[in-house]
């Protein structure tokens, strides 16, 4: 029978495998092995890592000696009898020995995030594919293969708690889904395509990056290509301009000033000549996604055909996923679609009125380069789509306390943040050792039993060369129960404010790091991950709260003043919330359903085309109607060329679904009732991936998901809420 690929996402992906360090709770710890005495990777084995002292060069420096230790360990395990093989003679030492080496690609991968230095950054990132294909050769060990099945057909593992069964399950996944059961001949060759998958997925996003920086659009003293644009807008291009030491105006994609010449221009040759540079976004021979997607459907075709499955979408999905199949999954997403489609034909509708009224014409399909034009004409006159800002009222520091308090009321915890400082060889004792001055270091109490849950390191300004993302990332695992979960926040706040966008990234972000901190699961991937569609829940929910009136005003104060923000314009800014709007949850939904279907057909409709035609004829039916082909937007998401939501991007929606569902029972004719949170905490965040999150769903809401309670969100935030289904 074909081996699974349950675990192909996390076990081959640098940002996602290298950071899930599988540390066993409960068993019995190896005897520390020796190491140099003054190795920050030591930082394992304490409470607090040494950022500070982990450069590359150190970390290369010690990989060898660290590889010697693992190959120690595996060879005291092979020694096992096969009679006598069991979970503490095989498993648990088989994780703890893998546990350093995959804390150093963890912390190599955090640093690479957070990073300033363009070279600096591919030093840590080199040093993570390093250790990830090194790692890969842990699993395709026969001996300790035929050990690990003679314990799990052992009458005594029948014995063990649950929570351990499933673990034992998990690390044998592992070895499945790297080709355990397979010929010597086919696994060599998923090897090498996993090598090649990790390296493409680093040069995709490399792409992005990169032509992000340098795209952008030298118009010169052409006053009437720029009729129309805001002075503003002008004055930051012809600054531009003049620091490179040129005349006219520069409009770069990095500042945004082309995307606002896009949507503001009143001139169509203006417009045109911003969008023929926007398409040169990873999209020249230097920068060409679209010969790396191509590539990169055609390896993962390739594997789930050698593993047995007619598509990828079902590879990843099998017994990973609670929408098993790839059909499943895209059937979620085109109901979403159909649902949606009223509103939305709706607001095309006046789109097409506005720009015909707006450019004395009577077209039914528009030019590419004019579509961002003619939807910002229909934001701007549209009440329920204008900006309600509020970010006078959220000053960065008091946010972040309000946020924080929330979060230690809703799942009864305690987040006491510690002293920083950023110096190599710094006493612990005293403070907690940072990689950036600006870092902040927190720690999770559970608040009734007051034990240390996790860390959460808090990267949250933005500073010259720091990749602008938001994300949470998971560091180390709580080892044999003596040591702290770690996890990473990182973000790209700008100034002493936060718009309402920033703040509810925020809260999302830490939603992440907060399941994982409550996470009691025997292994990491059951405190961080579970099935793969089920990774955005404890996010998305956590960033509804973010959306709110009453929770904002506990906290929302006039950074000069102090005075509350009027309740009336809380709600208007929660109400009209951008990313609830018809047009928003359209583009993501399109994005989602070419993700779903280059990987569910491949075959039929990617394989030998042209991507961005293949994947406009996807989305076609449901766009604005245009005259030419765009160039796909996939090629600027790099999540979907990685491994974590290649055929699982639409986790996103499910997951708004669940968690508007979930948050429909907090509200209460008087509010929300916040008690909810600590059984939210139990059913969910602690037990992590123990139990299949559709179980644990059903004990909690009585039922499967439903997407009425998110369709019903999206009523209070949209233009037309009678045309949503």
């Amino acid at each position: 029978m074909a081996a699974k690929l349950k675990r192909l996402f996390s076990v081959f992906a640098i940002g996602i495998w290298l950071q899930t360090p599988l540390c066993v709770c409960g068993a019995e710890p190896l005897p520390a092995p020796t190491a140099p005495a003054d190795s920050p990777l030591l930082s394992y084995r304490t409470v607090y890592p040494q950022w500070a002292a982990m450069t590359p060069q150190r970390m290369q420096q010690e990989l060898k000696h660290h590889v010697a230790e693992l190959d120690a360990a595996l060879e005291e395990i092979r020694k096992v009898n096969p009679q006598d093989a069991c979970w503490e003679n095989t498993f648990a030492p088989f994780e703890q020995a893998l546990c350093q080496i995959r804390f150093m690609g963890a912390s190599a991968a955090t640093l690479a995030d957070v990073c300033s230095e363009a070279e600096l950054r591919q030093q840590y990132q080199a040093l993570c594919r390093e250790i990830s294909i090194l790692t890969v050769k842990v699993f395709h060990d026969d001996k300790i293969w035929s050990l690990m099945k003679a314990a799990v057909a052992s009458p005594a593992t029948q014995s063990l708690p649950p929570q351990q069964r499933s673990a034992m399950e998990c690390i044998c996944d592992r070895f499945k889904s790297n080709g355990a059961d397979l010929s010597p001949e086919t696994r060599a060759r998923t090897t090498e395509i996993y090598e090649e998958l990790i390296q493409l997925g680093y040069d995709y996003q490399r792409n992005i990056e990169e032509s992000v920086s340098t795209v952008q659009l030298h118009v010169t003293e052409q006053v009437g290509m720029l009729n129309g644009v805001p002075g503003r807008l002008l004055l930051r291009a012809r600054n531009n301009a003049k620091r490179d030491g040129k005349k006219g105006f520069i409009f770069r994609v990095e500042d945004n000033t082309l995307r606002w010449l896009l949507t503001t221009c009143k001139s169509e040759e203006g417009r045109k000549l911003a969008w023929e540079a926007w398409c040169t976004l990873a999209h020249t021979e230097q920068h060409d996604n679209v010969a790396l997607a191509s590539r990169i459907l055609a390896l993962r075709h390739e594997l789930a055909l050698s593993e047995g499955y007619s598509s990828y979408a079902d590879a990843v999905g099998d017994q990973l996923r609670m929408l098993t199949t790839g059909k499943e999954a895209l059937a979620f997403v085109d109901e979403m679609l159909l649902r949606m489609k009223p509103a939305f034909d709706a607001e095309v509708a006046e789109i097409l009125r506005l720009y015909n009224e707006a450019e004395h014409k009577n077209v039914q399909a528009l030019p590419p380069w004019d579509l961002p034009y003619a939807q910002n004409l229909y934001a701007e006159q549209s009440t329920a789509l204008q900006s309600n800002d509020i970010s006078d009222f959220l000053p960065t520091k008091e946010a972040l306390r309000g946020a924080l308090a929330l979060f230690s009321k809703l799942y009864s915890i305690r987040i006491v943040e510690r002293e920083t400082m950023y110096l190599p060889g710094a006493d612990p004792a005293s403070a907690v050792q940072v990689w950036h001055p600006a870092v902040a270091c927190y720690e999770v109490y559970d608040k009734e039993s007051s034990a240390l849950l996790g860390l959460i390191y808090l990267d949250m300004f933005d500073r010259p060369g720091k990749p602008t993302v938001a994300q949470a990332s998971y560091v180390r695992d709580s080892s044999n129960g003596t040591l702290p979960h770690v996890a990473i926040v990182q973000l790209n706040i700008s100034g002493d404010t936060l718009s309402h966008r920033e703040l509810c990234a925020l809260f999302h972000e830490w939603g992440h790091a907060l399941q994982f901190v409550m996470g009691q699961g025997c292994v990491y991937s059951q405190n961080a991950f579970g099935q793969i569609d089920f990774i955005e829940f404890a996010s998305t929910f956590n960033a509804l709260w973010a959306n709110e009136p009453q929770v904002l005003a506990e906290f929302a104060r006039h950074y000069s003043t102090g005075e509350p923000c009027p309740l009336p314009l809380l709600e208007a800014a929660c109400r009209n919330h951008a990313e609830y709007s018809v047009s928003t949850v359209m583009d993501r939904l399109r994005d989602f359903k070419v993700d779903m279907e280059m990987h569910l057909f491949y075959e039929e409709k990617f394989k030998g085309k042209d991507f961005n035609e293949a994947a406009y004829a996807v989305v076609k039916p449901w766009m604005v109607p245009l005259t030419e082909t765009p160039p796909s937007h996939m090629l600027l998401v790099p999540h979907c060329m990685q491994a974590l939501y290649g055929a699982n991007f639409y986790s996103y929606m499910w997951c708004e679904v669940m968690a508007a569902d979930v948050f429909s029972r907090f509200r209460t004719p008087d509010g929300f009732d916040f008690s909810l949170g600590l059984e939210l905490r139990r059913a969910f965040f602690e037990k992590g991936a123990s139990e299949p999150a559709m179980e644990m769903f059903r004990k909690f809401m009585g039922r499967d998901p439903q997407p009425d309670a998110y369709l019903e969100y999206l009523k209070q935030n949209q233009l037309t809420p009678q045309q949503i289904k």
